[in-house]
C-alpha cells in the first residue's frame, strides 16, 4: 500500500495544516474501502498496477486538494454575471478614452499608420490593467460577501422595451470610433495633412480652397456627435431606437454638407498661375477627381445608413 501512502503524502502538501489529517483520514477509509471491496470482489489482494489505477481514477493530488478548499476560483457563479458586465463596460470605456487620449496627445510628427499602432498598443496595455484591476474588485467582493441585491434587483416590468434591441459587432464600432477620431484630428489639422500643402515649392503650393471654411464646423460636429454615439453603441453592443434614429439624422445631415460641398467653386486652390506649369494643372484636375470620388463614396454610404437603419427601426 505504499502508493496510497505516497499519494496522501503528496495530497497533503496542497492542504493548508488545519485541513491535512481531516482529508487523509477520510481518504484513507475512503481508498481502503474500494482496494478490500475490489479485492473481494476478486478473490486475491490488488496489484501494483491495479492500485495505481484506482490512484490515477482518483485524480492528481493537487485536483482532489483542490476539491477540499474554498475559493477555488476569482470570480464565483453568484458574482460573474456582474462581473462581466461591468468588464464589458469598463473594457469599452478603456478603448474609447484611449483612442482620443492617443490621438490627440501623442501623434505628433507620425503618419496616420504610426497613431494607429500607438493607438493599439496603448488599447492592450490599459486593457490588461483594467481586466486585472476589475477581476480584483470582483474577487474582493466575493471574498468579503458584498451585496448584489441592488445590482441584480429588477423587475418582470423592466423587461418592456420601446424597440428590439439589435446586437452589434464592438470590433466594427471599434474600427469605425477609430476612423472618426482619425479623421477629426486630420480635418483640425492635428495629423498633418492636405491644408498644409498638398505639393509645395519655393514657386507654388497647393492647398483646400477657402470655401471649405464654410463646412468646417458643420464637419466638426457631425463628426463629434458620430464620435458621441458611436462610444453609446459600443458601450451597449446593441443597436436601440436612440442610436438609429441619430443615425439616421447624422446621415441626412452629412448629405446636406456633401451638397453644400458640390456646390464650391474650387476644391483646391493655387498660389501660382495655372497657365505656367501644366503639371499643376493636371494634378489639380487629379485631385478634383479624388475629393468628388470620395464624396460619392460618403453619399453612397450615407445613403445606405438611412435605408438599412430605417429597416431595422421596423424590426
Amino acid at each position: 500500500m505504499k502508493l496510497i501512502e505516497h499519494y496522501l503524502d503528496s495530497l497533503e502538501t496542497y492542504l493548508p495544516d488545519e485541513m491535512k489529517q481531516d482529508v487523509r483520514d477520510e481518504l484513507t477509509a475512503s481508498l481502503m474501502g474500494q482496494v478490500e471491496d475490489s479485492q473481494e470482489e476478486l478473490g486475491r489482494e490488488l496489484t501494483s498496477d491495479e492500485i495505481e489505477a484506482l490512484l490515477k481514477k482518483l485524480g492528481h493530488p493537487m485536483q482532489v486538494a483542490s476539491a477540499y478548499q474554498p475559493n477555488q476560483h476569482l470570480v464565483g457563479s453568484d458574482y460573474f454575471p456582474a462581473y462581466r458586465k461591468a468588464l464589458e463596460i469598463a473594457l469599452a470605456l478603456t478603448v474609447v478614452i484611449t483612442i482620443v487620449l492617443s490621438v490627440f496627445t501623442a501623434i505628433s510628427g507620425r503618419s496616420v499608420i504610426g497613431v494607429g499602432i500607438n493607438i493599439f498598443a496603448d488599447i492592450l496595455h490599459n486593457g490588461l490593467y483594467v481586466f486585472a484591476l476589475v477581476t480584483l474588485i470582483f474577487y474582493l467582493m466575493e471574498s468579503y460577501n458584498a451585496d448584489l441585491s441592488k445590482v441584480y434587483a429588477w423587475s418582470p416590468k423592466d423587461l418592456r422595451f420601446n424597440s428590439k434591441r439589435l446586437g452589434l459587432s464592438r470590433l466594427e464600432t471599434g474600427f469605425e470610433l477609430i476612423a472618426s477620431v482619425l479623421f477629426l484630428a486630420w480635418w483640425n489639422n492635428i495629423i498633418p495633412s492636405l491644408t498644409y500643402g498638398l505639393i509645395s515649392s519655393e514657386t507654388a503650393k497647393v492647398s483646400l480652397s477657402a470655401d471649405w471654411q464654410s463646412v468646417y464646423w458643420s464637419v466638426n460636429i457631425i463628426i463629434a456627435l458620430g464620435i458621441a454615439i458611436g462610444i453609446y453603441k459600443f458601450v451597449l453592443a446593441t443597436w436601440d431606437r436612440f442610436s438609429l434614429v441619430s443615425e439616421i439624422i447624422l446621415s441626412l445631415a452629412t448629405l446636406v454638407i456633401i451638397a453644400q460641398i458640390l456646390q464650391f467653386d474650387q476644391f483646391i486652390s493655387l498660389n501660382a498661375p495655372l497657365d505656367e506649369n501644366m503639371f499643376l494643372v493636371k494634378v489639380i484636375a487629379h485631385f478634383d477627381k479624388v475629393i468628388y470620388s470620395i464624396l460619392a463614396i460618403v453619399a453612397a454610404v450615407s445613403a445606405w445608413d438611412i435605408f438599412s437603419n430605417t429597416r431595422k427601426l421596423r424590426v
